[in-house]
């Protein structure tokens, strides 16, 4: 992969980012850089831009990422990225690494901001933020702030439906509603409806924190999640309700993990395994 411009790193923390389009290209894991001492036996050599999305296999791209969250929800992202490009539409992605110890440390959660026109015309920008973490570590985190419901459950005088029911009845709707929740996909969906304008999308917990608002003509909502589970939001035109909340969890894993060799089927590459039999994954 040829080296472009998009990639920084911010010499102070480490943190790495890529600033630019994202175009379908021939994706390869050739010459990508060597695992460091930052990398945990549980992670793989993560592309910050995909390589099949014009990211380049250089170590500014490159980065200690957890393998649950390479074949999971970021690998998600970049399959609903490719999608809307093979649809003829267009991205602009700023996407970072961000690295709180030191310079040349492992990133504890990556930032995506995708500025995406669809061929239809309609133009959204998509926000997502995933914690670098094991699907077991994550868990671990979830049962945490569970056990702190008091804290996530503090009075908030601007959410009308949640101050006018009981714990249990609004557990139950949260419950009854998980359905109804997009999942990354349904983010980057031109014609369903959590991605039409005037949507503002807000997850604090699990892995991700979603964002998504456009240009076309729709009622305002609002959708927000604490803890592990719950979603807010005004949706006027479903089912006559007036707010709908629900449960979320975290991303279901992608594709299983390469196996060892070289190869690129329809922009999905695996690349030669790594240190400790693990293997590097975008697509």
């Amino acid at each position: 992969m040829s080296e472009n411009n998009f990639n920084s790193v911010n010499p102070e923390t480490g943190t790495k980012s890529y600033s630019g389009p994202s175009t379908i290209t021939p994706g390869n894991h050739t010459g990508m850089p060597p695992r460091t001492e930052a990398y945990e036996l549980t992670d793989e050599r993560g592309h910050i831009q995909a390589s099949s999305l014009g990211g380049s296999n250089s170590r500014d791209n490159i980065v200690p990422q957890s393998k649950d969250l390479n074949h999971g929800a970021y690998y998600q992202m970049e399959g609903a990225e490719r999608s809307v490009l093979k649809s003829g539409g267009k991205i602009d992605s700023e996407k970072s690494a961000f690295v709180s110890s030191q310079s040349g440390g492992r990133p504890d959660a990556f930032m995506v901001n995708d500025n995406v026109t669809h061929a239809n015309g309609n133009v959204q920008s998509v926000h997502l933020s995933f914690t670098n973490l094991t699907n077991a570590e994550q868990e671990s985190l979830n049962q945490s702030l569970n056990a702190h419901t008091d804290m996530l459950n503090s009075p908030n005088p601007a959410d009308a439906l949640r101050e006018s029911m009981s714990e249990a009845d609004y557990a139950q709707l949260m419950e009854e509603t998980d359905p109804y929740l997009p999942s990354i996909k349904d983010m980057y969906d031109p014609s369903n409806i959590f991605s039409t304008p005037s949507l503002n999308t807000t997850e604090s917990a699990g892995s991700m924190n979603i964002s998504v608002s456009g240009n076309t003509e729709a009622p305002s909502t609002e959708i927000t999640e604490f803890g592990n589970a719950v979603w807010d939001f005004n949706m006027s035109d479903v089912s006559g309700m007036d707010s709908i909340t629900g449960d979320i969890g975290n991303a279901e894993p992608g594709e299983a993990e390469a196996g060892g060799t070289e190869s690129t089927v329809d922009g999905a590459d695996s690349g030669p395994a790594d240190a400790g039999a693990d293997a590097s994954w975008d697509e």
